[in-house]
């Protein structure tokens, strides 16, 4: 699996959109109107490859100060299970470590609370909607 990464308006985040598309607005059934936003022309997108096509993503922005968010994390459905995620969930943790982050908050869908908790993610609030979708806040520190 190779990975790419990369800012605004790249080739990198147009494949980061073609994936969120499949998995958020096609699959989770999220607006169209409000699965891009304002966060991605300057946020630092990953994209994962497997055989020349993007199968999963995620981005990472600064929230203010030294605090960091990791959003839109995407994995389509042939590579759920094989690790795919907690790889982009590396890349992204290593990055926001490397800008200084002090600590990394994300919006979790309820049902992944598992996965990230796995990855050191600890619940910082209670459950809330967001896109009509059960999402609650965790955060790591570094």
């Amino acid at each position: 699996m190779k990975m790419r990464e990369g800012t605004g308006e790249s080739s990198v985040l147009r494949d980061a959109f073609h994936v969120r598309r499949k998995v958020f607005i096609e699959e989770q059934n999220v607006p169209e109107s409000i699965e891009r936003d304002e966060i991605d022309a300057g946020a630092w997108h990953v994209v994962f490859y497997l055989d020349g096509h993007p199968v999963a993503t995620g981005r990472l922005f600064q929230i203010e100060g030294k605090a960091y968010g990791i959003g839109r994390v995407a994995v389509m459905k042939s590579c759920r299970g094989t690790g795919t995620g907690k790889r982009v969930m590396h890349a992204l943790l290593k990055k926001a470590w490397q800008m200084g982050a002090t600590y990394v908050e994300i919006h979790a869908q309820a049902h992944a609370c598992a996965f990230y908790e796995g990855l050191g993610f600890e619940k910082v609030g209670n459950t809330f909607m967001e896109a009509g979708i059960e999402h609650v806040t965790m955060r790591v520190k570094s």
